[in-house]
């Protein structure tokens, strides 16, 4: 049995995905690494010189944050979407962690983004290891509900 350490949180309601999961970090005792405010505070006082750099560099740059932060152990990682769309960013994280897709209510959503946040919600559910929908219950028992699916998913795990 393969012991998976990190829980990767993916949703598309942005604004609650923050909160589920330090929610759940907490719930769990474990640490909370937001990847783009790493991102963000590494690449602040560099960013116009890597954007002079090219794209390519940038998500050069990107990835290997993103590699880094697969290695940790007992962590809930928020990942930027962006990077969700990356096979072997993906491949790295199935290695150790649990994928877990959290569908929470998001009332800031405009019908316009709801489309292609259904596109993302596919795309989500195909790399996810659990998906659970959250949209009827608050975020505490959200987060409850998340803890039991994990668990009983760690008991079951026989990759």
């Amino acid at each position: 049995m393969h012991l998976r350490t990190n829980i990767v949180v993916l949703s598309t309601a942005e604004k609650n995905k923050k909160k589920f999961a330090t929610q759940l970090s907490m719930c769990l005792d474990m640490y909370l690494i937001d990847v783009q405010e790493l991102l963000d505070y590494e690449f602040s006082c560099v960013i116009q010189k890597l954007n002079d750099a090219g794209e390519e560099y940038l998500r050069g740059a990107i990835n290997k944050k993103i590699k880094a932060v697969s290695n940790y152990e007992n962590s809930v990682i928020i990942l930027p979407t962006e990077s969700i769309f990356d096979n072997d960013n993906i491949s790295m994280f199935k290695k150790n962690s649990l994928i877990l897709n959290v569908v929470l209510k998001d009332s800031s959503m405009k019908k316009i983004i709801h489309i292609a946040d259904d596109e993302r919600e596919k795309m989500y559910e195909s790399v996810a290891h659990i998906t659970i929908n959250c949209t009827q219950i608050n975020m505490k028992q959200a987060v409850k509900f998340a803890v039991e699916k994990i668990n009983f998913f760690k008991q079951n795990d026989k990759t």
